[in-house]
């Protein structure tokens, strides 16, 4: 093999390596948000699996169990992400793997928006939902209970006017000028 040939050959593997290093550099670009959809919930481990892409063959690819994204400092909420919720899918290091996890990604077409008001903030969970305005606070629900050490106070689906054991609508419990609810 001559001098010439031996160069070519070197020149030739450095191209390859640099298309394999560019592809290689553009997967990884592509899979550092990806748009999933949740396949599976496990609460105690607090992971999720999320289907992410097809294989050729139509059949769907699946991350391992990753986490999900919420509050956990000072102030912690649990908000776990439901099969078939939609989700960004975040792997920093653009390999899907272990270290991924999962960001609320957003309404979608199977999972419409719960509200369309400016300057409210509505939560839901089933057919009990919670809107915030300025200046009020609406809980729609079947039954509404607030417990604290010293006891806790009821709400059900009774009609409005029906007096409570303490002869008082709960309905009409005072909310201000005190902590003391009626009890005669």
């Amino acid at each position: 093999m001559s001098h010439l040939e031996e160069r070519f050959r070197a020149i030739e593997r450095q191209i390859a390596n640099a298309i394999r290093d560019t592809e290689d550099t553009q997967r990884r670009l592509f899979n550092v948000v990806r748009f999933a959809k949740v396949s599976q919930v496990d609460h105690k481990n607090y992971r999720i699996k999320a289907i992410y892409a097809k294989k050729p063959d139509g059949s769907p690819v699946e991350t391992p169990w990753i986490r999900w994204s919420t509050r956990s400092g000072k102030i912690k909420e649990w908000s776990p992400p439901s099969i078939g919720e939609q989700i960004m899918m975040i792997s920093p290091s653009g390999n899907i793997g272990v270290s991924s996890w999962g960001a609320p990604g957003g309404f979608s077409n199977s999972n419409k928006q719960n509200h369309d008001q400016d300057g409210q903030y509505k939560l839901s969970v089933g057919d009990t939902s919670i809107t915030v305005k300025d200046g009020e606070v609406l809980i729609n629900t079947k039954k509404f209970r607030v417990e604290t050490p010293g006891g806790k106070v009821e709400f059900d689906n009774k009609s409005p006017g029906e007096p409570e054991p303490s002869g008082v609508p709960l309905w009409t419990i005072p909310m201000s000028g005190g902590n003391d609810i009626p009890t005669s």
